[in-house]
């Protein structure tokens, strides 16, 4: 069987070497939580520009559509006034200006809700892009956070296993003998025979 002393001191070196692991796993968890939350955050930011481009996809595919409708609302103008001067009306006047007047009218409403419609659907892309971009920060700070957490914990570890190591050492050495007590008496040299 061991004696007290090499018991304590094994204990001692356990606790320190369990301290260490525990302060560095700390450290490390740290670490990944903060590389994770990094990820989450690029991966929003990413989604974030994919919505920005879409919005603007959503404008042009609207523009393109209103353009469509004006091509159409002039098509049926230009058949208006043709069919008028080959019916010998004029088409400034009468119902025939009241019918030119209202297909025009209907044309740029067509436009107008065309141009509506992408600018709303382009909105909601603009919405979520900022959605994903205030996650995206929320996920930087998480990580930051999550670092420090790590850094705290690593050392906390660290100190209390100093602690322990401590006060392991501590009862040791009051449960053993001191080998240096009275070497005072044997170091001075007024006391040994005069050499001095």
């Amino acid at each position: 069987m061991a004696d007290p002393v090499t018991i304590g001191l094994i204990s001692m070196g356990v606790t320190a070497i369990g301290g260490g692991i525990s302060a560095w796993g700390a450290y490390s968890g740290g670490q990944a939580t903060k590389q994770y939350y990094d990820l989450q955050a690029a991966n929003a930011q990413r989604e974030a520009q994919i919505a920005r481009l879409k919005a603007g996809r959503d404008i042009m595919a609207g523009e393109q559509e209103a353009q469509k409708y004006g091509i159409r609302t002039a098509q049926l103008l230009g058949g208006t006034v043709a069919r008028a001067a080959a019916a010998n009306v004029s088409p400034t006047t009468g119902s025939t200006a009241a019918i030119y007047m209202s297909q025009r009218a209907a044309g740029l409403e067509e436009e107008a809700a065309a141009r509506q419609t992408a600018a709303e659907r382009a909105y909601g892309e603009e919405v979520e892009a900022s959605a994903k971009e205030a996650g995206a920060t929320a996920e930087q700070v998480a990580g930051r956070k999550a670092a420090i957490a790590g850094d705290i914990s690593a050392a906390g570890t660290v100190a209390s296993t100093i602690g322990s190591v401590a006060g392991k050492w501590y009862d040791i050495s009051k449960t053993t003998p001191n080998p240096w007590q009275g070497a005072s008496d044997v170091a001075n040299p007024t006391q040994i025979g005069g050499l001095y």
